[in-house]
């Protein structure tokens, strides 16, 4: 596990597809423990880049696969009960297209999975910076693969969904 300066480093994956209607959709998962709406997250492992950390994540978790682009959406920092405490985590959030989905997974009697629409997802999800990533990819959405360039404000997010 990552950790700077006492912060717990983590990644996550905000999955999203393009539904039938043409919309993007948010897939959230149940988180294990309070079983809240959330997207997965994991902390970060030496041996991967927090992008495919995500992705790796967004597998077990969520039973998905799909794009990562190198470089984070956005970054919000909480702070997260453990054995020992209280703990703060820095989480880089990566938009995800997701293409495919599997049947089985480790963590599926641990967790609920459901897609929503950009809105009802923001609504669900407590952390601002999701709320705000899921209404610009619903405002700006083209339903291209991500690119390479980082999404901060809603020009860059334009551009991560093209």
């Amino acid at each position: 596990m990552y950790s700077v300066s006492g912060v717990r480093l983590q990644s996550a994956a905000l999955p999203y597809r393009i539904g039938r209607t043409g919309r993007p959709e948010i897939l959230l998962v149940t988180s294990a423990r309070t079983k809240r709406w959330t997207i997965p997250k994991r902390c970060a492992e030496p041996h991967l880049t927090l992008a495919q950390n995500a992705a790796k994540e967004a597998l077990e978790e969520a039973v998905i696969v799909g794009v990562v682009p190198p470089r984070s959406s956005g970054m919000f920092r909480a702070t997260k009960r453990v054995a020992d405490g209280v703990v703060t985590i820095e989480v880089r959030v990566y938009l995800m297209r997701v293409t495919g989905t599997l049947e089985d997974w480790p963590e599926k009697r641990q967790r609920r999975t459901k897609w929503e629409s950009c809105v009802t997802a923001a609504r669900l999800l407590r952390e601002p910076l999701l709320r705000h990533l899921c209404l610009q990819l619903g405002e700006v959405h083209g339903g291209r693969l991500p690119s390479e360039r980082p999404a901060g404000g809603r020009q860059q997010l334009r551009q991560a969904v093209r």
